[in-house]
């Protein structure tokens, strides 16, 4: 079954966004919404998601920007199970895409965006807060969960057994930076995802870019490009060893 999803994103700026921010923010909304749609396999009981593909559709730079996905989605149903979830009796009898199976895709890609986020929101500040970013992750997690069946633990344990033993949470954490990145430049403006907002103050709660690179400065461990290795057998001034 192929269901196509529309997703706008609005970012609610007063002037025109540079260009540079406008890509970033573009890519980062792929990844996510690709992370979203793969998500549902185990967010949701009895679908199967067995490939996600994104396209553009518009993008209006000037104010506000606005940014338009169509995300087409191949799935499987297990008919034993899809009466748990009206959402997908509703996808399985009709010909367009019901709005109770929109909320979900939309809910599930936000719940990446703001577990990447939160997870920055820690590192940064060298701890586990109760931050706003972490507040927004919870309740969509709740919402979620009231619309799927799954419980709130049996959410995040398949965000954490996903992304944090495959560092795909660092993959995360950039992207959150970037999906931000018009509206931190423009006095934390206010996003729009489908019908579901991100305020100001939320915003607000996203660590400035530089904060994070710092953070990393300080790590032991830092990436090099263009770096040749040469591996000998045995240590070069010791032929005992190696």
């Amino acid at each position: 079954m192929r269901i196509e999803v529309p997703f706008e994103i609005h970012y609610l700026t007063e002037g025109t966004v540079p260009i540079e921010d406008v890509i970033d923010a573009l890519v980062s909304a792929k990844l996510f919404i690709e992370e979203g749609g793969y998500n549902l396999g185990g967010l949701v009981p009895g679908l199967h998601i067995e490939q996600v593909q994104v396209n553009v559709r518009s993008i209006s730079q000037e104010s506000p920007l606005r940014e338009i996905l169509f995300t087409a989605i191949y799935l499987t149903v297990q008919k034993d199970l899809e009466r748990e979830v009206p959402a997908l009796i509703e996808l399985t009898t009709g010909s367009a895409v019901p709005e109770g199976f929109k909320t979900i895709v939309t809910l599930s890609v936000l719940i990446a965006l703001f577990y990447g986020a939160a997870y920055v929101k820690d590192l940064v500040v060298f701890t586990t807060t109760n931050s706003k970013l972490k507040r927004q992750l919870d309740a969509l997690v709740e919402d979620l969960a009231k619309r799927t069946g799954r419980t709130e633990d049996q959410i995040r344990k398949f965000l954490d057994d996903r992304y944090k033993p495959h560092g795909k949470i660092k993959l995360l954490a950039q992207a959150a930076f970037q999906f931000f990145k018009p509206s931190k430049s423009q006095l934390n403006a206010p996003i729009r995802v489908n019908d579901r907002e991100i305020t100001r103050e939320t915003v607000s709660d996203v660590p400035e870019h530089y904060s994070y690179e710092e953070v990393l400065d300080a790590k032991t461990a830092q990436p090099f490009n263009g770096i040749e290795l040469e591996l000998h057998a045995q240590d070069r001034d010791r032929e005992a060893s190696g």
